[in-house]
């Protein structure tokens, strides 16, 4: 991306945190970074971006593409909302594309078990830890798109739909695929979870690793350890 060529794309607003978007058409999703941008003296306007882009509404953006944290990320010069459009379907997701970081800016739909529902140190978001096949992923979800208590969620199997957002080690590595869930639709409990966590089966030390006709898929389980239940 030495050259960083200028591009011109139209797309629908997917994802708007702060001063970066992500725009996706029939092609693809692709970052938009304002602040970046006006960093670098290619923008001009708000490090923002423009006040009424939102989700769900359309924007074209001529640009220079440049180097993003994993993916390529345009740099607006000149940028233009649109009015209100359909969002792109989201795609079942492909686990290896998700976690090599193929599908960052992509909206696909996750469907995993929850094993944490940790809520952010300000209350304004739970942070959702799925396992999705024995790999971890992370659903961000914002107060106003819990339907229910965040710790009924524990051991439940829900469908989360939105962007991926991709981090990386000091090695250009991926570490974690993250999704940002921003309304009540777009997270759907599939199955709640079975039982509250200590009233789950309790299996015995010695049998954890042994056969079983049905497996777990990443629910969880129930040990004792003396006279301490786990």
């Amino acid at each position: 991306l030495a050259a960083r060529p200028r591009v011109r794309v139209r797309g629908t607003i997917t994802q708007r945190m702060g001063y970066w978007f992500i725009v996706q058409d029939a092609t693809g999703g692709i970052r938009v970074d304002f602040q970046q941008a006006r960093d670098e003296g290619v923008w001009n306007g708000d490090k923002d971006g423009p006040a009424e882009g939102a989700v769900g509404r359309g924007m074209e953006v001529e640009g220079i593409v440049a180097q993003g944290e994993i993916a390529p990320t345009v740099l607006p010069i000149a940028a233009r909302v649109l009015g209100p459009e359909p969002l792109p379907p989201a795609r079942p997701v492909d686990d290896e594309r998700l976690f090599s970081g193929a599908d960052d800016c992509e909206r696909v739909e996750v469907t995993g078990v929850v094993h944490a529902a940790l809520v952010q140190p300000r209350g304004d978001t739970v942070r959702l830890v799925i396992d999705r096949h024995g790999r971890r992923f992370e659903a961000w979800v914002v107060r106003g798109a819990l339907r229910q208590p965040a710790d009924e969620l524990v051991d439940a199997v829900v469908r989360v739909v939105g962007p991926v957002n991709s981090f990386l080690n000091t090695r250009r590595e991926l570490v974690l695929a993250k999704m940002w869930v921003l309304a009540p639709e777009t997270l759907v409990v599939v199955e709640p979870r079975r039982a509250p966590p200590f009233e789950t089966e309790l299996v015995p030390l010695d049998q954890l690793a042994g056969f079983r006709p049905e497996p777990l898929r990443g629910h969880m389980i129930r040990v004792q350890i003396g006279r301490a239940h786990v």
